[in-house]
């Protein structure tokens, strides 16, 4: 029996100390959530002119709705503009920015100023008007009640500023920031809205996949709706231009992987790309920032005056070609602009400088060019594509401003190419160059390539060029493992003289995998610089990393989608590389960036595997109570139950057989249950099946060591309460009549029918934390009076003279079976209200940010509705004043009490299951799990 205590004290030692160690990991990782310090990498944008917001409220009829809630209505103006705006003369292209989560109308100003100004330097006959929307900075992020409320103001001021125009424009851009983002979806759905009015919608930083955190079940149908209609009537609206863009790695707030539209993207109608992609912004501003960052705000604005078709000075009708302006802009910009023309068939100047380079690499050097062509305007360098052991053309220029500079040439006769095609629209811009990737066989119809160097840009270009086997260019890097905790690394070196190297990146496929790619140089020249590129083949969230040869260059590679399920591609590294450098590229794993990924991806599905441990603590205690008539106290029920293997088998064969088609048809067709959230997770390309096991632990260590400090916090309450009442420490809990909870049962739920449920389980969690903290006083004081009168030293000093209470009517052994009896009765009773308070919290915890957001606006409605938790919020109300008036003995001998024994071995697995993304149904699963104690009086 002695060595059996010792294994037991030992392994108690071990669970301690991986606990720790699993909270810390858990503490470190939170830091990635947290802002890095860092600087925003954009550029700001500066109003030249004091701006001005002329209030449309007066001016529009009939009067726009929503007043007394603080909204409005209101028109951009800057300098000179503001007398325009204020008589109303209004002739641009209406833009309407819808504000996000706390969002003010004020954030339009960079993207209203920049686009004035390119209107003005350009002296266009047309320019865009930009009006915003005021929504009193509601937190709609955090409740979604008032989405409908927000989108249906939306549609009345899109039709409020197109009656403002003497001749009614064709249709509205809209942008939207944020939860803007996601109204602006939102107008499609609204019954009898024209989908005609609207031809542009630009989202930045929106979570249109799906809510950050699903604390709210209005915030998840209302975008799960709009998402439905998109896909319902994705003919109908086909014509609708949508750009989504992500913030990426800096953005905490709204993951890069929630903003892409790829779920509604039927007929291509929809470009989702993230920030460090676009191409000239290769930024990661943060969530506010990326409204301001200037190099987005002026993609967006170029794109969006490219888009005007110069008869109709209005965005053009034609879906097609607004399409091909957002990829030029946002995915693939050649370095050219949108109109500019290339010409397919063109005649080459004959009396140019033509020379011939027969050379596999080449690099360009200024030619001496004779007297007769000293007045031509460049020269021509004339390629002979190769018909073996070659596959693509390689080429790369640093001069950024150059339009058509490389060409296939047709027809080449007496050393100069006659006709031909200009292929520049094929190049790509990079930072710091222009590159194209020709390849050869797509070039069958031409017998040369042809680069063209201006004479003005001779002295300072610098052009390289070559012809490549990309196969073998191509090397495999595979990816460490994440368990290899950055001790061990894979690389590959390659020598000098190649321009162009890429490498896969095997086995780089989910999003908690987190790399260092640290790339090593040797030169024999300081002068120069290299690039290199992760490029991810499913999602535009290409990032860049430039170095010069006495750097030693350092890229995090963390993927912000995982690979999609069923599609075969790995994405790859591509150098750009100076000839005079030999390379050396080591692929380490980096730890902390794991962590960082897993928590970036993962917090919000921690919540249900920290219930799910409760949960099991819970129903060993009552498995306790019903075997032994004793319930154990918290951190001992949680050593002995709190076990991945109940609940990590259960759900990945539930994830297994739910995703296969065949029990997913049965699922849906015969079991009126949702669908697992693994499946959910799985189709977003975050799901890996050691998640579930890893949830549990990282959350049962945050049990555990939440438990011991709010131990420690009651202990302190209880001491508080010591030195200031007095309690009967022999008499105990189960003579406590229920007639005392009833006050406070309707008082509470009067706060929560009139003001907020979130409200009301705030004050219910404060009264449940009281009577613990007084039970907890009660029975520290009669352990003190017992342990005196047998002698011992006292355990406590919270009260001094209980040791004397009560015995005048009793003799000492009586009165010390009594107390005994009362003590263990009052300990048990202790413990399973704590536990139950426990649940409280968590509750209270989900309800939070609604009551947040009805703090905010107390000063414009009183009563939140609709109201998600007032069901909850009532229940917890009726129910937890009785189960803290219920004694453990009474619960033991209650019938329930084997029903709920047996409920609490199904209930965390339900909530493992249908909880983890899904958070807004956990309180509903602990009130499951404590109605039965509610209604142990009674049966």
């Amino acid at each position: 029996m002695q060595s059996v205590s010792c294994i037991q004290v030992q392994m108690g030692r071990v669970a301690l100390v991986v606990r720790a160690v699993l909270f810390a990991m858990l503490l470190i990782a939170s830091l990635s959530l947290l802002p890095d310090g860092e600087e925003n990498s954009c550029a700001m944008t500066y109003m030249f002119e004091m701006p001005k917001f002329l209030d449309l409220y007066r001016s529009i009829r009939p009067r726009l709705p929503y007043r007394q809630m603080g909204y409005g209505l209101y028109l951009y103006g800057e300098g000179h503009t503001v007398e325009r705006d204020r008589s109303l003369q209004l002739g641009g292209i209406p833009v309407l920015y819808i504000p996000g989560n706390a969002g003010s109308e004020k954030q339009v100003r960079s993207l209203a100023s920049v686009a004035l100004r390119k209107a003005q330097n350009l002296q266009r006959p047309f320019h865009l008007d930009f009006f915003t929307i005021a929504y009193n900075e509601e937190f709609v992020a955090l409740y979604g009640g008032v989405l409908e409320r927000q989108t249906r103001f939306a549609n009345a001021c899109l039709h409020g500023l197109l009656s403002l125009y003497p001749n009614r424009p064709q249709s509205v851009v809209l942008v939207g920031h944020s939860m803007g983002g996601i109204v602006t979806r939102g107008l499609f759905a609204l019954p009898g809205f024209d989908p005609s009015l609207v031809s542009v919608v630009i989202s930045l930083a929106a979570p249109q996949l799906a809510p950050v955190v699903m604390f709210d079940s209005l915030l998840t149908d209302y975008l799960d709706s709009v998402n439905a209609h998109w896909l319902k009537n994705a003919e109908q609206l086909r014509h609708v231009s949508v750009l989504s863009v992500g913030g990426g790695h800096r953005d905490r707030e709204v993951r890069s992987a929630l903003t892409s539209l790829r779920h509604v993207d039927i007929y291509n109608n929809t470009v989702s790309v993230v920030t460090c992609a676009v191409p000239l912004t290769w930024q990661s501003p943060d969530h506010q920032a990326i409204v301001w960052c200037k190099e987005l705000v002026l993609a967006i604005i170029r794109s969006l005056f490219d888009m005007v078709d110069h008869e109709s000075k209005q965005i053009t009708k034609s879906a097609e070609k607004r399409m091909d302006i957002l990829r030029h802009h946002f995915v693939r910009n050649p370095g050219v602009g949108y109109s500019h023309g290339l010409e397919r068939n063109l005649e080459f100047p004959v009396s140019s400088g033509w020379v011939l380079e027969e050379k596999a690499r080449w690099r360009f050097k200024k030619h001496k060019i004779s007297e007769s062509l000293k007045g031509s305007v460049g020269t021509f360098y004339v390629f002979p594509i190769p018909s073996e052991n070659y596959s693509h053309f390689y080429c790369r220029s640093n001069d950024l401003e150059l339009v058509s500079w490389i060409y296939g040439c047709s027809t080449y006769k007496n050393d100069v190419c006659l006709k031909g095609e200009d292929l520049s629209g094929k190049a790509e811009r990079i930072p710091g160059f222009k590159v194209s990737l020709l390849d050869l066989p797509s070039l069958a119809s031409f017998s040369h390539v042809t680069i063209f160097v201006p004479k003005w840009f001779e002295s300072k270009l610098l052009l390289e060029c070559e012809f490549l086997n990309l196969d073998q260019r191509t090397l495999t890097l595979p990816a460490p493992s994440i368990f290899s905790l950055g001790w061990t690394s894979n690389e590959v070196s390659i020598v000098p003289g190649g321009l162009l190297f890429n490498f896969k990146l095997d086995d780089v496929l989910q999003v908690y995998q987190a790399f260092e790619a640290h790339l090593e140089r040797k030169c024999t020249s300081t002068t120069g610089e290299d690039l290199l590129r992760l490029h991810v083949p499913w999602y535009h969230e290409d990032s860049f990393m430039r170095g010069s040869p006495q750097e030693h260059t350092m890229m995090d590679i963390r993927l912000q989608t995982g690979r999609p399920p069923l599609l075969d591609a790995t994405p790859f590294m591509h150098l750009h590389a100076l000839p005079s450098c030999s390379y050396k590229v080591v692929l380490r794993t980096s730890f902390a960036n794991v962590l960082g990924q897993i928590m970036r991806f993962h917090v919000e599905n921690l919540p249900a595997y920290f219930v799910t441990s409760l949960l099991l603590v819970f129903g060993r205690q009552l498995s306790d109570l019903l075997s032994r008539g004793l319930c154990t106290d918290f951190r001992s029920a949680q050593m002995d139950a709190s076990k991945p293997y109940k609940i990590q088998p259960f759900v990945i064969i539930l994830h297994l057989t739910a995703s296969s088609e065949w029990f997913s048809a049965l699922w849906i067709d015969f079991l009126p249950l949702p669908e697992p959230d693994s499946v959910l997770l799985e189709r977003r390309s975050t799901w890996f099946n050691l998640l579930p096991l890893l949830l549990f632990l990282l959350a049962d260590a945050t049990l555990y060591w939440m438990a011991t400090l709010c131990s420690g916090i009651v202990h302190v309450l209880a001491t508080l309460l010591s030195k200031t009442w007095r309690f009967e420490s022999y008499r105990s809990e189960q003579h406590r009549s229920t007639s005392s909870c009833l006050p406070v049962s309707i008082v509470l739920i009067a706060v929560a029918w009139t003001q907020c449920g979130a409200l009301s389980l705030i004050l219910l969690c404060i009264f449940c934390i009281l009577k613990v903290a007084i039970l907890k006083c009660k029975v520290t004081s009669l352990k003190a009076a017992l342990s005196k009168t047998l002698g011992e030293p006292v355990q406590s000093g919270l009260v001094s003279e209980a040791a004397g209470a009560g015995r005048t009517s009793e003799n000492a052994e009586s009165w010390k079976a009594r107390a005994k009896q009362c003590l263990e009765t009052d300990q048990s009773t202790l413990s399973l209200h704590s536990t139950a308070t426990a649940a409280t919290v968590c509750v209270t915890l989900f309800s939070l940010p609604s009551a947040l957001h009805w703090f905010r606006q107390l000063h414009v409605e009183r009563k939140l509705n609709p109201d998600p938790h007032l069901p909850v919020a009532i229940l917890f109300c009726l129910m937890l004043p009785l189960v803290l008036q219920t004694s453990s003995t009474i619960i033991r001998s209650s019938k329930v009490l084997h029903v709920s024994t047996t409920l609490h071995l199904l209930l965390p697995i339900v909530t493992a299951v249908f909880g983890t993304v899904h958070l807004y149904r956990i309180p509903y699963f602990l009130m499951v799990s404590l109605l039965p104690l509610a209604l142990a009086r009674l049966f």
